[in-house]
């Protein structure tokens, strides 16, 4: 791989972000991730011509800042669990026999005492032609477990809920003979946490760590979602992207528009009131003399800044240029 660094990143982050950090999946087009099943189709198509133009391209290293953060703590987890474990439980108080119990990675469930626990294990299978891969973070008990390094923004509104249900349902579909619950717990490790906003607001995550278990969907039903994905994916591959179908906002992770009422129309620090409709706002600039100004907020397609297909996307280069997506 060949990278650039625009940005003037430093050499000890450089380094950092340009080193190898084990990520096993590397392109093909006949493979699928789960997590690309998950993304919107425009977002796939688009995103597999980026990532296939890389491969044999240049990659600048203040694009894998995101995929970097998060695979560090992926990494630092597992390095836990194979090496520090004993350790680690013994210090947290747990029993000695209870640690003695864990078998990790095992290749066949025979011994009935046993506590069988499964880390960053890659599986694939064929479907339609094409092979869906996917690799768990965490397997225990039969409940597969997933880390997400993000925002406490993802807790609050849970619009990412149902993919993160879709995305561990995959892997049950995957691997369903170590992964037999039917719900999944997902690790959120929140990288703007604030102990005075978890203070003020009982809705904001009240810790730093925290798990949130979501049901499965049944394997009839994974399937089913895969093979509709991919025929949507191959329904819009080799258009010219004009005439494929744009991200909706849900896709794009942007909230409802905002009509932004100030009362004083040449003060716009800070709006009077916000309203979910134009009529509500002029119907309130009426009330108060037809002095203020009304703004229409847009909110920002959040999930442009994570795509693939962002370099060479219209519906995000006209994103930009109305100032709504910014980079």
């Amino acid at each position: 791989m060949v990278y650039t660094n625009y940005s003037n990143i430093s050499l000890p982050m450089a380094v950092w972000l340009a080193a190898d950090h084990g990520y096993d999946l590397k392109f093909d087009p006949r493979v699928y991730s789960a997590t690309t099943l998950l993304q919107p189709v425009r977002a796939v198509v688009l995103g597999r011509q980026v990532l296939e133009k890389q491969a044999d391209g240049a990659v600048d290293i203040s694009d894998l800042v995101p995929a970097a953060v998060g695979t560090a703590v992926h990494v630092a987890t597992e390095h836990a669990w194979l090496y520090k474990r004993d350790q680690a439980m013994m210090d947290l108080g747990i029993a000695s026999h209870i640690v003695d119990r864990i078998v990790m990675n095992a290749e066949h469930e025979d011994d009935p005492d046993a506590i069988y626990i499964y880390m960053e294990q890659r599986s694939m299978k064929e479907v339609d032609g094409v092979y869906i891969s996917g690799k768990f973070d965490f397997v225990y008990e039969g409940r597969v477990k997933d880390i997400k390094t993000t925002k406490t923004y993802n807790w609050i509104h849970g619009g990412n809920d149902e993919k993160y249900a879709q995305q561990a349902s995959i892997y049950r579909w995957l691997n369903s003979d170590i992964i037999t619950d039917d719900y999944c717990d997902i690790e959120f490790l929140f990288t703007d946490w604030s102990p005075l906003k978890a203070l003020a607001d009982k809705k904001y995550p009240q810790k730093r760590v925290m798990t949130r278990t979501l049901p499965l969907m049944s394997l009839t039903d994974t399937e089913h979602f895969i093979k509709t994905k991919l025929a949507k994916i191959k329904a819009i591959t080799g258009l010219n992207q004009a005439n494929m179908p744009k991200c909706t906002p849900d896709e794009l992770w942007m909230q409802p528009m905002k009509w932004a009422y100030y009362k004083n129309a040449r003060s716009l620090v800070r709006a009077t009131k916000l309203f979910n409709t134009e009529a509500e706002a002029i119907t309130r600039n009426i009330a108060d003399g037809s002095k203020g100004k009304i703004v229409k907020r847009i909110s920002e397609p959040k999930f442009c800044n994570y795509c693939d297909a962002r370099p060479i996307c219209m519906q995000a280069a006209n994103y930009i240029n109305d100032g709504i997506l910014k980079l």
